[in-house]
């Protein structure tokens, strides 16, 4: 092995893992933590990664309040989460500039 770190395994060394006194956490607060976006986090309670009863709550058709144990939990058994996180972000910005499908740009009239 070499002496030499990459930026990645440097930066997942440096990371600290944030500290929480609360025991649920809505959507913004939860993505003040860990410091995903909220689409992210809705992009994975759809893809059922995030699991209803396990890592959150439903207490009303549209809240969602996330177990700050378990989301925890699953931050330290899935390290490629992160990286799952960013290729959502990046197919998210691939939609916003264009319809991923044909390749065109939404909004705009093409004759």
């Amino acid at each position: 092995m070499s002496d030499r770190e990459s930026p990645l395994q440097r930066a997942k060394s440096q990371h600290v893992r944030p500290k929480c006194d609360k025991v649920e956490l809505t959507t913004k607060e939860l993505c003040a933590l860990i410091k995903y976006r909220e689409q992210s986090i809705y992009n994975l309670v759809h893809d059922r990664t995030l699991i209803l009863g396990k890592h959150y709550l439903k207490p009303t058709p549209k809240k969602l309040l996330f177990k700050w144990s378990e989301i925890e939990a699953w931050l330290g058994e899935a390290p490629h989460a992160e990286a799952r996180i960013l290729d959502d972000a990046a197919q998210g910005n691939q939609v916003a500039s264009g319809d991923s499908a044909t390749g065109k740009p939404k909004g705009k009239i093409c004759i």
